[in-house]
């Protein structure tokens, strides 16, 4: 996640800020005191989006909730970017890292920036199916939350069958059903197990930049009224 927001401080803050710099006695003091304000600018942003896109309440939006990894990974805070301070926010370390990105930015597939993802060594993806998500499928590889039961269909303890499906979403891959979910060795319409696709697109479901956005709408006050406070409201 390195998109880079830019934001523009309002004249009076801009007066006060020149104001600051100025006075050499108080430029380490102004430093520190921006740095605990990009703080809270980036805990404001981390707050923000755990709530509103990554909690899975009802009335939130964004993405489902199922091992709460990504929520509880998504940090905001100050660093130092080019000797000055800045915010960042993000899926900066933990498992979520390796997928958070393809959540924030989605694949071409679906109108996102990244590639869509393909096998490496395989012939297919298996995408074990949650009925609560897909609309349809066995559950049988997913716990209740949706999260998968097994590495691959490998570790799979029962019998799957592939059963081929051409064209359609799958690419012309197919699905791998169960053998208890056939009748007259023909599948139960909805009750496959892993869906077996070519690619895989996920459409963009971004978290981290609009709640840096909605963070820095508070930027241009919170400096102000910091420098105003460090200067002890002189005019001067």
């Amino acid at each position: 996640m390195a998109n880079k927001i830019k934001f523009e401080l309002s004249d009076r803050t801009k007066r006060t800020l020149i104001r600051g710099i100025r006075r050499l006695s108080k430029r380490d003091e102004l430093f520190k005191g921006l740095l605990r304000v990009f703080n809270r600018l980036g805990n404001l942003a981390q707050a923000y989006g755990t709530k509103k896109f990554l909690s899975g309440a009802s009335g939130s939006s964004g993405l489902r909730r199922r091992t709460g990894s990504l929520a509880q990974s998504f940090m905001g805070g100050a660093v130092q970017y080019k000797g000055l301070p800045a915010v960042r926010v993000g899926v900066l370390n933990g498992p979520a890292e390796a997928y958070a990105h393809v959540h924030e930015y989605g694949t071409k597939g679906k109108g996102g920036k990244l590639p869509d993802i393909r096998p490496k060594k395989a012939k297919y993806l298996a995408v074990p199916l949650w009925s609560k998500a897909a609309g349809f499928g066995s559950n049988r590889a997913v716990t209740p939350s949706g999260v998968s039961r097994f590495s691959s269909p490998r570790d799979y303890p029962g019998q799957l069958r592939f059963v081929s499906i051409r064209g359609g979403g799958a690419g012309g891959g197919g699905a791998l059903y169960d053998e208890e979910d056939f009748t007259n060795n023909e599948p139960i319409p909805g009750q496959a197990t892993y869906l077996m696709l070519r690619k895989v697109s996920i459409k963009p479901r971004p978290f981290a930049e609009p709640s840096l956005r909605h963070a820095m709408k508070f930027a241009d006050g919170m400096i102000y009224h910091m420098i105003d406070e460090m200067l002890g409201g002189d005019d001067g």
